[in-house]
């Protein structure tokens, strides 16, 4: 079964495959590089190379190439994503816009203009499942710094593709045509969704004539058709109540006016009980063709008794679905409620992977790490979507190894009897969590991406380097091999499995001892990857003795040494 959560190393070279880079040595170095920096996304590309002085000075000048174009990198992450909507009914094309400031001061000063931020915009499409949610991929990211500002006085009067808000429109084209094109096109629903910076007449004609779907939130209150200069808000005021719906509205932090963003107050998390009004089909004029227009459907969400001092959620929503029925009119807004998707991208992207912390000193090599660390971006909210999503239902062994879970119940469970079977999802994610020090005081059950993050890098550790050691020294192990083998049963282990050959330092013994809990003794200095291959060919397991359940920690052997 294909994991939803590989290890870095796979993820890299799954993720990078399709990357079109000049030859094969380039290929290489990307897919070691961006597995490294998924391993620990945070850190510095010379924490990543762990003091190795070569791979440091192959990692640097990789993004330093002038041959590695950022586009051919962005390649592979896009393929991917691609791959990964194949099966679904419903792929949401979500559109946002942030940006992406630079860390090396002389830098930023040469690039900087006013009214602009100090480094890069970035403009994302990412791939969501309209039916669960779940973040999929990248499917265009369109990044630029932005011209001085005379220059953009003199963009005004050119064309339109010129302009920045042609990018919602390339953005558009560029995503249907890597679902719609290839030898294997996406055979489900399209819907893009965007705020209401995309409330662009041409965005709206372009989806209605390429039959791409659409929910956009309604900016501009546009001229209708033959109403006598009625106005499209005008229409969805107070035209139908089908129905109420609650919404968790998420918090959201404050943005000073030193950024290219308008100035906004912090909004903390609440709880918004809304009314879901239906217009139905209106016609809007094009602004600058009276005699033509184009139809959409119209609805309104408007939260009733907002908290004092709070502004109330008011959404307009334009939109090709169908809203004849309060099921077709949830599905439309929840199609909408998935925007948020790409801000929290946009948040762990920037934050994850401190990408607006990295001192490098050209344009096109900040280009490189950007793309590099957005795929890493996607992985991070997968995580955190996968931890707090879970199914009661869902077994942990869709989302873990053996090895993992079991080394991660006995981290976490030092006192309990392995389980017969894998335990829940949740289970799984909540110990993640614990790892990473969460605790649920504020009883929400949910759990940050940072804390889950941290949760798993530790036991991706636990499991590279003495995992399988701490899960033979549970005491509930040790009794049942004492058992069955005698009292001296884990010094015979010693004996058989003793460390021999180059491998068998002091330091890998010390390793093993400093792994195992507090029960281990002076007998227990064995090679723990030697004892599991051993231990399997010498004393099959042939069933399960009566009484209290036995648990299985083979499991825990390394998956080179797995039958």
């Amino acid at each position: 079964m294909t994991k939803s959560v590989p290890d870095a190393a796979t993820w890299a070279a799954a993720t990078f495959a399709a990357s079109a880079l000049p030859d094969r040595r380039l290929h290489e170095r990307l897919v070691r590089y961006g597995g490294a920096q998924a391993q620990e996304p945070a850190a510095t590309t010379s924490a990543v190379c762990k003091g190795d002085s070569a791979a440091r000075e192959g990692a640097y000048r990789f993004l330093e190439n002038g041959r590695v174009r950022p586009e051919g990198i962005e390649a592979g992450p896009v393929a991917k994503a691609k791959a990964d909507c194949a099966g679904r009914n419903v792929v949401l094309m979500i559109q946002d816009t942030t940006s992406a400031s630079v860390k090396y001061r002389p830098l930023a000063d040469e690039i900087k203009s006013p009214g602009s931020p100090t480094g890069f915009m970035v403009h994302t499409t990412l791939a969501v499942d309209g039916d669960s949610g779940y973040p999929i991929g990248i499917l265009d990211q369109q990044r630029w710094i932005r011209p001085p500002k005379a220059l953009k006085e003199k963009v005004r009067d050119e064309s339109a593709s010129l302009k920045e808000s042609a990018r919602w429109q390339s953005a558009a084209e560029r995503a249907k045509e890597v679902l719609a094109g290839g030898d294997a096109p996406f055979t489900g629903r399209i819907v893009s969704v965007a705020d209401r910076e995309a409330d662009i007449y041409s965005l709206l004609r372009w989806h209605i004539d390429e039959h791409v779907g659409f929910v956009i939130r309604s900016k501009h209150n546009r001229a209708q058709a033959d109403t006598a200069g009625l106005r499209i808000w005008d229409s969805m005021d107070g035209f139908l109540l089908l129905g109420t719906r609650e919404f968790t509205i998420p918090q959201r932090g404050g943005q000073g006016v030193s950024t290219s963003q308008k100035e906004r107050e912090p909004r903390p998390k609440r709880t918004a009980q809304t009314e879901l009004w239906v217009c139905g089909q209106i016609s809007i004029v094009d602004p600058k063709d009276e005699g033509k227009a184009i139809s959409v459907n119209a609805i309104l969400v408007r939260e009733v008794n907002p908290p004092a001092g709070a502004e109330a959620l008011q959404w307009r929503l334009l939109t090709d679905q169908p809203v004849e029925t309060i099921q077709d009119v949830l599905r439309v807004v929840g199609y909408y409620e998935q925007r948020w998707t790409i801000e929290d991208f946009h948040k762990i992207w920037k934050t994850g992977c401190r990408v607006e912390s990295r001192p490098l000193q050209d344009p096109e090599t900040v280009e490189r790490m950007l793309v590099i660390t957005a795929a890493i971006g996607v992985r991070l909210i997968q995580l955190h979507r996968l931890v707090n999503a879970a199914d009661d239902d869902q077994s942990c062994d869709e989302v873990l190894e053996e090895d993992e879970w079991s080394c991660l119940w006995a981290t976490t469970e030092p006192k309990a009897p392995l389980p017969s079977s894998p335990p829940s999802a949740p289970w799984a994610f909540r110990a993640i969590a614990k790892l990473g020090g969460w605790y649920d005081t504020k009883k929400t059950n949910r759990v940050g991406w940072q804390t889950v993050w941290r949760g798993w890098f530790k036991l991706r550790t636990q499991c590279a380097e003495g995992g399988a050691t701490r899960a033979f020294f549970h005491p509930i192990f040790r009794s049942q091999f004492n058992g069955a083998h005698g009292p001296g049963g884990i010094g015979r282990c010693r004996t058989l499995c003793a460390p021999r050959g180059p491998a068998a330092s002091q330091r890998s013994r010390k390793t093993a001892l400093r792994s195992a809990p507090a029960v281990a003794d002076e007998r227990t200095s064995v090679y723990m990857t030697g004892f599991f291959v051993s231990y399997r060919s010498r004393f099959p397991v042939s069933g399960r003795a009566e009484g209290p359940a036995a648990p299985s920690l083979m499991s825990c052997a390394p998956r080179s040494s797995r039958r």
